[in-house]
C-alpha cells in the first residue's frame, strides 16, 4: 500500500516534473528552497518504504 503524498508533496513533484527549480518551487508555493528539499526527501522516503517493504 503506498503512502499518502500531503498536497505540498504532490504540488512539488509537479513542478519538479514540469521541469522547474527549486527556487521557482520555493517562489511558487511561498516556502524556503530550503523547504522544497524537505519536501522532497519526505516524499521519496515514502517511496523508498513501499519499494523496499
Amino acid at each position: 500500500m503506498w503512502p499518502t503524498l500531503s498536497p505540498i508533496e504532490r504540488r512539488i513533484l509537479q513542478q519538479i516534473a514540469e521541469g522547474r527549480s527549486r527556487r521557482e518551487i520555493a517562489a511558487a508555493e511561498r516556502i524556503s528552497e530550503d523547504e522544497v528539499e524537505r519536501h522532497v526527501r519526505l516524499a521519496l522516503e515514502k517511496a523508498r518504504r513501499v519499494l523496499n517493504g
